[in-house]
């Protein structure tokens, strides 16, 4: 089966959305399909490097780069958005003359806005959806007649496409995953709480992600000088202007027990872990795709790491996680204090940590990638 993976992102590069797709490309071929994954000529560094300075466990599949007018590196801030527009137009027209002399049984995307420039009658368009805020849901509504199945990362989801219409038959709901060839590692905790300044004996609470203000990371730092004097809190994010706000935060809220660092690439990402107790997930209540849409990678690695984790009660955190690997938390700073003391208990922490192991063995990449092929084979 030949795939065509059509996606206007920075490829490759350290977002979170550029690992999910290379992930998602690799386990597609590896599981027996022909994949290209098509993406734009950008002219900023990332773009220029090599694949495996990302991601270094990747195996080989087809990339396509195809010309645009890149204005992003170039043009003053308030000024950005209107070079993007210009700069996806432009994908698109080249995609449309890319997708008039190519062939593939499935074209594959996570932008529905991409949909036009390359469907046609009778091909077959699989969307898979990550949001469906702002104008994303009427834009699927506009197009349903051109897209033949959807994979969504969460039942919320998948609730909201039947709420438009959408048969659920035509829905697969497949959620992030993790790679396990990251974490065929052998780092001592002290090694890394030593690389961080952390004292050995700490209690160690971990997030690793992008700081975006949905993820509310604001939130634990506001609230970390009434946690108990040995816990620390180890951050590791961006993108930078993100970043900026949270160092601000931790320079008005936080001590010495709140440890910042810009993110780090994907294989790195165990290395950190090794070094915690706690992986954290506190996504907002307030934002309706970290409430419903998102599936977090982070949640994968913290699993994976056989760490338990400190959750925010949305419906989002307990698609994956259980009151057997988690302790979850509301909006308000007392139950969230309550929930990092019922972390803390040594009882419940290793047994958290083995059913850790379990429940995320099945969640690999390459099983998710199987799920999805099997379900669009032709």
């Amino acid at each position: 089966m030949k795939i065509a993976y059509i996606e206007n992102i920075r490829f490759p590069s350290e977002r979170a959305h550029s690992y999910q797709i290379a992930m998602t490309c690799e386990g597609l071929q590896s599981n027996g399909a022909d994949v290209v994954l098509v993406v734009p000529e950008r002219h900023d560094a990332s773009s220029k490097r090599d694949v495996r300075d990302f991601f270094k466990n990747l195996q080989p599949f087809s990339i396509e780069k195809l010309p645009v007018i890149d204005w992003l590196t170039r043009v003053p801030t308030f000024l950005k958005r209107l070079a993007y527009l210009f700069e996806r137009w432009t994908f698109q027209r080249s995609v449309r003359t890319w997708a008039m002399s190519h062939r593939a049984d499935v074209w594959y995307t996570r932008d529905p806005w991409m949909i036009p420039s390359f469907y046609k009658e009778g091909r077959r368009v699989v969307l898979e959806l990550h949001d469906a805020s702002g104008h994303k849901l009427e834009r699927i509504r506009v197009l349903r007649s051109h897209i033949w199945k959807f994979v969504v990362i969460t039942h919320g989801l998948r609730e909201e496409l039947l709420g438009i219409g959408v048969a659920d038959e035509d829905i697969l709901v497949a959620p992030d995953a993790y790679d396990p060839r990251d974490f065929e590692i052998t780092t001592e905790m002290s090694t890394v709480r030593s690389e961080w300044g952390v004292p050995e004996t700490a209690f160690v609470v971990i997030y690793t992600g992008s700081f975006y203000p949905w993820k509310n990371v604001d939130f634990a730092v506001r609230n970390w000088k009434m946690t108990p004097e040995d816990c620390h809190l180890v951050l590791f994010g961006g993108p930078q202007s993100d970043f900026e706000r949270v160092r601000s935060l931790v320079s008005e809220y936080g001590d010495d027990r709140v440890h910042l660092f810009p993110s780090v690439p994907h294989a790195r990402v165990a290395h950190q872990l090794a070094g915690a107790d706690i992986g954290l997930l506190p996504t907002s209540p307030e934002s309706r795709i970290g409430r419903s849409f998102t599936s977090p990678l982070k949640v994968f690695e913290y699993l994976a790491a056989g760490l338990p984790v400190l959750a925010s009660d949305v419906p989002s955190s307990r698609e994956i996680l259980t009151e057997k690997t988690a302790r979850f938390f509301t909006g308000e700073p007392a139950s969230f204090l309550d929930a990092l003391e019922a972390v803390r208990e040594d009882g419940w922490r290793r047994s958290a940590s083995k059913i850790a192991l379990d429940i995320v063995r099945p969640h690999t990449w390459n099983a998710r990638s199987r799920k999805i092929l099997e379900w669009i084979r032709i």
